[in-house]
């Protein structure tokens, strides 16, 4: 592991009048991996994002989000409040303020090529498929270089052809450098560049894990999806 992003120390968490959501939870996570959480509906998975992006206090333990590059981000299921343009030009290049017009021009075009949207500037926002959106958000979230971006979901609502595609820029992300944590009910759509997995349960408390043969175990124990 590398230079450390995040570092949680008996990180915890109950809303008020209930019990813990998060409990005793450690970790400590490298700048430039990716954490998949997993977990059934109300194990916490958002409850832990909502912490890592600063918009809940930890009711117990210690959180660190390390120094670094800008802010950290949090996309949640629904991106489509986030995205503001009426075209995809205009969404992108609101992610570009403060450019001359030239290196607006050639950086709009290394973004759309990059996330998949060469040749479609002028197309409707509306018009998009839930994937696109979805890649759309990143791509704007990814503006100012945060020290981490932390995704809700991000196949939700996505079919196959969507999930695969939004897979795809996932690990091209990892692949350079950012630090990102997501919470899925889908780890097969990650198994290949995932670098540390979290199981969260109410009943069973939380494992961590960054073997494979280990996770598959955990997940029939944790009766999660399979890989």
């Amino acid at each position: 592991m590398g230079e450390p992003a995040i570092r949680a120390e008996g990180l915890g968490y109950s809303y008020p009048g209930g019990g813990p959501v998060i409990e005793g939870l450690s970790l400590e996570l490298g700048k430039g991996s990716l954490l998949a959480v997993l977990g059934a509906n109300g194990s916490g998975k958002s409850t832990l994002l909502d912490l890592l992006a600063g918009l809940r206090e930890p009711t117990s333990g210690k959180l660190e989000i390390l120094p670094g590059g800008g802010e950290c981000r949090l996309l949640p299921q629904n991106v489509d409040y986030f995205l503001l343009g009426q075209t995809v030009g205009e969404e992108i290049g609101l992610s570009l303020a403060g450019l001359d017009k030239d290196a607006r021009a050639r950086e709009e075009e290394r973004l759309a090529s990059r996330w998949g949207f060469l040749g479609r500037l002028q197309e409707p926002v509306d018009s998009l498929s839930g994937g696109e959106k979805k890649r759309l958000a990143i791509l704007g979230a990814l503006s100012g270089k945060p020290r981490a971006l932390f995704l809700d979901e991000p196949f939700s609502g996505l079919d196959w052809e969507g999930s695969l595609a939004l897979a795809g820029s996932l690990a091209s992300l990892r692949e350079a450098g950012e630090t990102v944590v997501l919470a899925t009910h889908e780890p097969g759509l990650v198994k290949g560049f995932a670098d540390v997995w979290l199981l969260l349960s109410r009943d069973r408390g939380h494992r961590l894990t960054s073997d494979q043969g280990e996770l598959a175990g955990l997940l029939a124990e944790y009766k999660l999806r399979p890989l």
